[in-house]
């Protein structure tokens, strides 16, 4: 018979970058600001200004068993920015979605927005987990922080 299913979530960043995740960002970013924190100590912090995005690599989470992602994003003071949150396989994109247009509203100023999307619109249900990205979809050079954390696959 094929494995049960997890029982848990699996952690890609709880107050620090977790189960085996590496930090392969290109904006500017923080993964330990403790100002404007979800859960725990510390939450992500970052720029997504001109394409910039937060890129969290892995060797291949297996996701047999896990049906959605689970993230929680804060836009700010201000609000308003345009990001999206993609899974690639290498240079491959799999899927994305716009979270604003996921949530159906833009992002809100200082409130944190639980955003869950199932693993098959991200193309990785069934295969392997490596390339998570949180960026930019403006190509603006004006958009203010955005916070993000509790970042898992869940079951």
């Amino acid at each position: 018979p094929p494995p049960p299913p997890p029982s848990s979530a699996y952690v890609v960043y709880d107050d620090a970058l977790e189960g085996g995740f590496e930090d392969w960002s290109w904006a500017k970013h923080t993964l330990s600001q403790s100002a404007v924190v979800h859960s725990g100590a510390a939450a992500i912090s970052f720029a997504p200004v001109n394409w910039d995005g937060l890129y969290f690599h892995h060797s291949g989470v297996d996701t047999t068993g896990f049906g959605s992602i689970e993230l929680y994003v804060n836009g700010g003071p201000g609000g308003g920015q345009d990001i999206i949150l993609a899974v690639y396989d290498g240079q491959t994109l799999l899927g994305e979605v716009d979270i604003p247009q996921w949530l159906g509203h833009a992002l809100r100023a200082g409130i944190w927005e639980h955003v869950v999307v199932p693993l098959s619109t991200l193309g990785v249900s069934g295969r392997p987990l490596r390339d998570l990205y949180v960026q930019d979809n403006s190509g603006s050079s004006t958009q203010a922080t955005v916070y993000v954390d509790d970042v898992r696959l869940i079951p």
